[in-house]
């Protein structure tokens, strides 16, 4: 697997706060976020309600940092926008309520409901980078 600098992770997580936290102060049914990472390095993530349905617009993450004269997006995701063929990782992140995350029980059913089986919940240090 391809070395990734600190640089480019340092980037894909900055970039995926701004996403999570656009998503939840522009859509107030949003308990969690959804992420799906693609085998190119991006991302692409979306609101997720109470019982797991999608809220708002699915945003897109470049997977590098911006360079001058360079497009945001890869040319694999300008072509297939995201394909979900290319999904190599998929997770939630949590909106924290009062210190606490929603139960257990409550996270298995919005996983199961986004993405079909128990997915994992994200930890952006050690999240799949690739």
């Amino acid at each position: 697997m391809k070395k990734i600098s600190r640089k480019v992770k340092r980037h894909r997580g900055v970039m995926l706060r701004i996403a999570s936290q656009h998503i939840t102060t522009n859509n107030i049914d949003a308990v969690a976020v959804v992420l799906l990472e693609l085998n190119c390095g991006c991302m692409k993530v979306a609101g997720a309600s109470a019982n797991g349905d999608q809220v708002g617009p699915m945003i897109m993450i470049p997977g590098l940092p911006p360079k001058k004269n360079r497009v945001p997006i890869c040319l694999k995701c300008m072509e297939d926008d995201g394909s979900p063929d290319r999904v190599i990782g998929r997770g939630i992140m949590w909106g924290i309520d009062n210190g606490k995350k929603p139960n257990e029980k409550y996270r298995k059913a919005i996983f199961q409901k986004a993405f079909g089986y128990d997915a994992p919940n994200l930890d952006l240090e050690n999240i799949n980078w690739i």
